[in-house]
């Protein structure tokens, strides 16, 4: 497991600087920690939770967590019912608006089963068909979400992801620490990095949970 200042000090022993002689304020490698922090979460989905509704008959829009950043899976349906809570497709507005043209219709006649849910901004859910009175009764949507993570405040605080991603937030970190040098080539160097070394832990993932903990770090520099 890895510390904000552990994270910080690997930064800038790859600087070939320190917190107290470098061209990164540690106020600013914090930041930048911490939005390699958001976009690994969004990027490996490793940070997840669910909310749920109990919807209503003819209303379409249901309003999403102030911390989501991706909604990963939506399902309608009643729980308590065998077999009836079912994934619903996720869709945006332009891709819903090209087969259902009158999406916004809020006539009586254009409710019923709801097979779809429209992302329609980050913090608002519309489900479509607007749910008519069959299917407003005992139905609930749920909602799983990638969640942004709390930013690290604290030097002993520790990322909110899978632990194996911990080591990977230095490269992104890095990656803003030389675009903000102006270093193109660095910058370029440590995005791919980043890349890599997310899809090696990726990897080591998709192999289960017995590989990994067999699995030593050995992050090679070039």
């Amino acid at each position: 497991m890895s510390t904000l200042q552990q994270i910080r000090e690997d930064c800038y022993s790859f600087l070939e600087e320190t917190s107290d002689n470098t061209h990164i304020t540690p106020q600013v490698m914090n930041s930048f920690i911490n939005r390699a922090q958001e976009m690994t979460a969004v990027l490996s989905e490793s940070v997840k939770d669910s909310v749920e509704w109990v919807v209503e008959k003819g209303v379409g829009a249901y309003t999403l967590p102030s911390d989501n950043l991706l909604i990963s899976s939506a399902y309608f349906g009643d729980k308590d019912k065998k077999n009836d809570l079912k994934p619903i497709d996720i869709f945006t507005e332009e891709s819903l608006k090209s087969i259902h043209p009158f999406w916004l219709d809020e006539t009586t006649d254009s409710e019923g089963q709801p097979t779809k849910l429209l992302w329609l901004d980050r913090l608002t859910v519309f489900l479509f068909p607007r749910p008519n009175t069959e299917f407003s009764t005992n139905k609930k949507l749920v909602v799983y979400y990638i969640f942004n993570p709390a930013s690290l405040t604290q030097d002993s605080q520790s990322p909110n992801l899978h632990l194996v991603y911990h080591q990977v937030l230095k490269f992104y970190a890095l990656y803003l620490c030389y675009m903000k040098l102006k270093n193109e080539k660095m910058s370029t160097k440590f995005y791919q990095d980043w890349i890599k070394h997310y899809e090696i832990v990726k990897g080591i993932l998709s192999k289960g949970a017995e590989e990994l903990f067999r699995w030593k770090w050995n992050f090679v520099e070039e």
